[in-house]
């Protein structure tokens, strides 16, 4: 850019249900933010796609840390399939806590929990997979 800073785009990755047992439901997570050296200029923008049976819509979506829950702000449906299980939302990672959560993430260390409008909370945890692209992305 012309400014000096770049785009990056995390590809999506895998948060698995904290549910115990054999439940399916599962979240793919992508972030999108501009970088100027090793600073966070812009917000991420977070993105996730919920797969489970459900029928009603994200209220609330938050990374909890050890420490600390990081709220996601201005969350907004995208796409939502009842037949085919799945509901898309847009949210925002504010850009003070981006490298705060990639680390947790990174570590493997937080999770992610959505909280329904019905009030059904779920919780999806970080992945193999997802350490992997954040540390990939710390390597740009």
């Amino acid at each position: 850019m012309q400014d000096g800073s770049l785009k990056y785009y995390l590809r999506p990755a895998r948060l698995d249900s904290a549910e115990t047992g054999q439940s399916k439901e599962f979240v793919l997570i992508d972030f999108s933010y501009q970088m100027r050296n090793q600073y966070y200029i812009t917000d991420s923008y977070t993105n996730f796609t919920l797969h489970a049976p459900i029928t009603t819509f994200v209220k609330q979506a938050a990374f909890i840390l050890p420490d600390e829950k990081i709220a996601l702000t201005q969350i907004n449906t995208l796409d939502r399939n009842v037949a085919k299980q799945y509901l898309r939302v847009g949210t925002v990672l504010p850009k003070d806590k981006i490298k705060t959560v990639f680390n947790a993430l990174k570590e493997k260390s937080a999770s992610l929990q959505v909280v329904l409008e019905d009030g059904t909370v779920k919780s999806f945890l970080a992945t193999d997979e997802i350490s992997e692209r954040i540390n990939e992305a710390f390597l740009k």
